[in-house]
């Protein structure tokens, strides 16, 4: 979901038999809204999501998903290789948006509508999307570094 999404617009998603999202159509449109393309390494990871904002049957943008040994998603890059966005995970599940040099993301939100970090889609598509919601655990401690 986008994070300032309009609550009268309609999602529908596509699954593959592997529960998959392989493609997100908005309010019914013939033109795919997110196209998504699955690691074939590990179940729950993400290679690449294609958007198509206006749904006018042209990609807008391409990101590709970067993956840590665990395949948690830890960076989105461009085509060119250049990083878009960081992502930090704290012991205890809270996860940290930062930008690409590593400083803190402004509003803590991803700015590429970002919905898959980790553990794949156990975590993905739940609106709305907020890294505080994901990592809401109640066990963090008193004191961060992060």
């Amino acid at each position: 979901m986008d994070k300032d999404a309009d609550p009268d617009v309609t999602y529908d998603y596509y699954y593959n038999e592997d529960w998959q999202v392989l493609e997100v159509r908005k309010d019914s449109d013939a033109d795919p809204f997110k196209q998504y393309v699955w690691d074939v390494r590990y179940i729950d990871a993400p290679a690449a999501r294609f958007r198509d904002g206006n749904t006018d049957g042209e990609v807008d943008h391409d990101i590709y998903y970067m993956t840590d040994a665990n395949f948690n998603v830890t960076a989105l890059i461009r085509d060119a290789g250049l990083v878009l966005e960081r992502y930090i995970y704290h012991p205890y599940g809270r996860v940290y948006v930062r930008d690409a040099d590593f400083s803190a993301d402004a509003d803590g939100l991803s700015d590429y509508d970002n919905e898959i970090l980790y553990a794949g889609p156990a975590h993905s598509f739940a609106p709305p999307f907020t890294p505080q919601a994901l990592g809401a655990t109640g066990l963090e401690p008193v004191a961060s570094s992060l």
